[in-house]
């Protein structure tokens, strides 16, 4: 079998997953009146907010210092230059198009 992502990857990707859905769920809460109603401790759940967020960035920091950086590094990589391929392509399709909409507007 191969391993696409190593553990640092897996702890970096559940690190974000469980503190978004943490932050999700006590925001909706603080944000929805009917939620806030149903929870009636809104202080709790605000100060529930502030620790997620807090123990979420240091989560991250946790595991990009103690994790494998030199690979977190190489997928950093990876991502920036699938980010310029990316931004070519759209810029090739925009010009397209709009080349295609000239053709059409054009008398």
């Amino acid at each position: 079998m191969i391993e696409r992502f190593g553990r640092t990857e897996r702890a970096l990707h559940w690190v974000h997953a469980t503190g978004f859905f943490a932050m999700l769920a006590t925001g909706l809460v603080l944000y929805l009146p009917a939620l806030s109603e149903l929870v009636a401790r809104r202080n709790l759940v605000k100060n529930l907010h502030l620790f997620s967020a807090l123990a979420w960035a240091i989560a991250i920091v946790l595991v990009i210092a103690l994790g494998d950086r030199r690979r977190l590094a190489a997928d950093w990589r990876e991502i920036e230059a699938l980010d310029r391929l990316h931004d070519r392509f759209s810029y090739r399709l925009r010009a397209d198009a709009k080349d295609w909409v000239i053709d059409r507007l054009a008398p």
